[in-house]
């Protein structure tokens, strides 16, 4: 098996990036054997559980970090039983290495040190704070590979009959190799000004102490305006260059100054981020296109319609007049895009064009001069190009059930309680 062998959804250790450990002893919440879990240890996932489950209420999340904290003592409690398994020093050094090598390639090598600087650590100091815990994550892996492994095994016709019973449901949605010339509604230099003094006035009453809800009525975006400006939890790398760089640099809680955006300027608001996975608020300042942009817009697609007719090569006119910058040097090549990556529009104009030909698609940024260069239609996949798949999706279920058997098992031997006096 690629994966190891681990029980899903808890974060095993390390919340914020080298988060120090409180050095004094917390309040127990639960007995687990002669193991207790405390309610640092709850407090300590919950950043990571509101960013999975974003909307799930406060105590829902901690009842089911205590549940998950709960089995993963159970198994470490039973691994510490079993003669059989050890964990030795060396062991732990290393993989302590190993997490710490992984952490310098994530962040960057002086990210990595400047943390380690603001948290008031030196490198020693973060490996004996977590060396308990990475042997407590050993001792699970090496315990759940002996009793558990051995169990996961998925035939030919267990496969089959998967796919048998789920054939309707596995379908290759539709592909589309196209190619785009962007005409964008240009705002002038003074109109793109004038929104942009708008949203840095508000930036500055925030950085002063004014809360940036308060400003959420401003906001242009009526999909998040009536929900306190809160676009989810979203990966950054969706978003333009601009838009990552800004947030790249930005703490939990801090608000970026304008930025430019495809509809405007947007001031983010950082509610919680792990790695790249943030949680976003936004006041979103739109340029509404005034009727000479649109016109202007106009005039620019007639004159490439033009030279369409004339015979000019679709490639030469992106590369000249394309306002699209990732693909106007590539001639306008999109490349193969899935149909549940277009909207409606788009994909219902795709579904009945023919290769080669050139369609003109209007949305709010401008006009999008499409040409279809390819076509896959949607199709059921067939069994050898799924069968790799279903079979790490039944391991991952098998997996899951023989762990929660063991789990029920271990704890009809082992005493799981409250604490005294809770």
């Amino acid at each position: 098996m690629k994966r190891i062998l681990h029980i899903i959804s808890i974060s095993i250790f390390f919340v914020g990036v080298l988060k120090a450990q409180v050095l004094f002893q917390d309040s127990c919440v639960m007995r687990v054997g002669n193991e207790v879990i405390t309610s640092k240890d709850i407090d300590d996932n919950l950043e990571t559980y509101k960013l999975q489950f974003p909307g799930v209420p406060e105590d829902s999340l901690r009842k089911a970090i205590l549940d998950e904290l709960v089995n993963r003592k159970v198994i470490v409690v039973a691994a510490k039983k079993d003669t059989s398994i050890k964990v030795s020093d060396d062991e732990v050094e290393n993989a302590l290495d190993n997490w710490i090598q992984g952490l310098k390639k994530q962040y960057g090598e002086q990210n990595f040190q400047k943390e380690l600087e603001r948290e008031g650590l030196t490198l020693a100091k973060l490996k004996s704070l977590n060396k308990d815990k990475m042997r407590e994550e050993l001792l699970i892996q090496k315990y759940l590979q002996k009793y558990i492994l051995p169990k996961l095994n998925i035939t030919d016709k267990e496969l089959k009959k998967f796919y048998a019973q789920n054939k309707d449901s596995l379908n290759k949605p539709a592909k589309y190799k196209i190619s785009q010339i962007l005409i964008k509604y240009k705002p002038s230099p003074k109109e793109d000004k004038a929104v942009y003094e708008k949203a840095y006035a508000v930036y500055k009453k925030i950085k002063k102490g004014e809360p940036f809800e308060s400003f959420i009525n401003l906001s242009d975006d009526d999909l998040t305006r009536d929900r306190g400006g809160d676009l989810g939890v979203v990966n950054i790398n969706q978003f333009s260059d601009s838009v990552k760089n800004a947030l790249s640099t930005l703490k939990a809680n801090e608000v970026s100054k304008p930025v430019r955006g495809e509809f405007g300027w947007h001031i983010f608001k950082v509610v919680e981020k792990r790695d790249s996975i943030y949680h976003l608020k936004h006041i979103m300042f739109k340029i509404v296109p005034s009727e000479k942009d649109k016109k202007n817009a106009l005039e620019r697609l007639n004159k490439v319609k033009s030279e369409l007719k004339k015979g000019t090569p679709f490639e030469t006119l992106a590369q000249l007049y394309s306002d699209d910058n990732m693909s106007k040097d590539l001639g306008g090549d999109l490349g193969w895009i899935s149909e549940y990556d277009l909207n409606q529009q788009t994909r219902d104009t795709l579904k009945k064009m023919k290769k080669g030909e050139i369609k003109v698609i209007k949305s709010p940024v401008g006009y999008h001069i499409i040409k279809l260069q390819d076509k896959e239609e949607a199709r059921t996949y067939t069994f050898d190009e799924v069968k790799d798949n279903l079979r790490q999706l039944l391991l991952q279920r098998k997996e899951q059930q023989e762990i929660q058997a063991l789990v029920d098992s271990l704890k009809k031997r082992i005493y799981v309680g409250k604490c005294e006096g809770r």
